[in-house]
């Protein structure tokens, strides 16, 4: 049966039947892709949705599945993660300051220090005008930093590999110089936005999710020092008392055996009263004797 004596609803599956036994030409697939363009999207993906399965959705394919299906790579987008101007590039670290040297030598030849660029009062100065952006993948899910751009004398720069003096491209009259398209377009629509200076940004930097880490880190520090200097006082308290204790029972040990001392003498004074008072008292019974003297007299009488 031919495709032309199909109904309208089975036609989509006619014309791809010849491709099932692999025995088409090219001329064929085109004059059949023809026939399925001029038929109505809605009947061609109800009829063959099955045997094409589902349609891919491209927005969603990353640069790896595009290359396999051999699609175009999506645009790539960049953003400014980190922004520095004039003398603040020179506290990025010895990578930043090589890249402004290079930035330097492309520009004029000269081989001059980084301070030397900044300083306003020498020939090829960059002062005032330069400006190095860290830009980014915008649609990735981490910034992991892709370019470094040095920006200077109002329209020039030059554009490193991130994190590297490795030059991938120059900038004139703010046109990026590269080979890759997709990378060259990429690089001019980041540049192309004003960007603020991140060291010069306090408005941006407070509402930023890492402003608020570091006040919370600094209270947590100083909570902990609070916690823990009472707990230093307490353990000094201690010692302090447990040193002094000794000294205290000491002092007093050698005093409380003199006061027992003296209650014990007090006691044999006492007793050597008591018995004084008794030896005196046996004296009593001499005097009585004494006073027996009328016997005496009996025996005068007596004579």
């Amino acid at each position: 049966m031919s495709r032309d004596t199909v109904t309208t609803a089975k036609r989509p599956q006619a014309i791809v039947a010849p491709f099932n036994t692999g025995k088409v030409d090219v001329t064929e697939i085109f004059g059949a892709f023809a026939e399925l363009d001029a038929l109505s999207e809605e009947l061609v993906q109800s009829e063959l949705g099955a045997w094409l399965g589902p349609v891919p959705n491209l927005d969603a394919m990353d640069n790896r599945e595009r290359r396999a299906q051999g699609l175009p790579l999506r645009p790539l987008r960049l953003t400014a993660v980190s922004v520095a101007t004039d003398a603040d590039v020179l506290d990025l670290g010895p990578i930043a300051e090589e890249q402004l040297r290079l930035a330097g030598k492309s520009w004029d030849g000269q081989d001059l220090a980084p301070e030397d660029r900044l300083d306003g009062e020498l020939e090829g100065s960059f002062a005032g005008t330069l400006e190095r952006r860290v830009l980014a993948d915008a649609d990735a899910k981490r910034n992991t930093p892709l370019f470094d751009v040095l920006l200077f004398a109002d329209d020039a720069g030059i554009v490193f590999e991130a994190g590297t003096t490795r030059q991938v491209a120059l900038i004139a009259y703010r046109k990026v110089e590269m080979k890759d398209g997709r990378t060259r377009r990429a690089i001019e629509d980041a540049i192309g936005v004003p960007a603020v200076p991140s060291s010069v940004a306090p408005p941006a930097a407070a509402s930023a999710p890492s402003m608020p880490a570091l006040v919370v880190g600094e209270k947590s520090a100083e909570k902990n020092a609070l916690r823990k200097a009472p707990a230093v006082k307490k353990v000094s308290a201690k010692k302090s008392a447990l040193k002094k204790a000794p000294a205290v029972k000491k002092a007093a040990a050698p005093k409380a055996p003199k006061v027992k001392a003296a209650s014990k003498k007090a006691p044999s004074a006492a007793t050597k009263a008591k018995g004084s008072a008794e030896k005196a008292s046996p004296k009593a019974p001499k005097s009585k004797a004494a006073g027996a003297k009328p016997k005496k007299k009996a025996t005068s009488r007596a004579g």
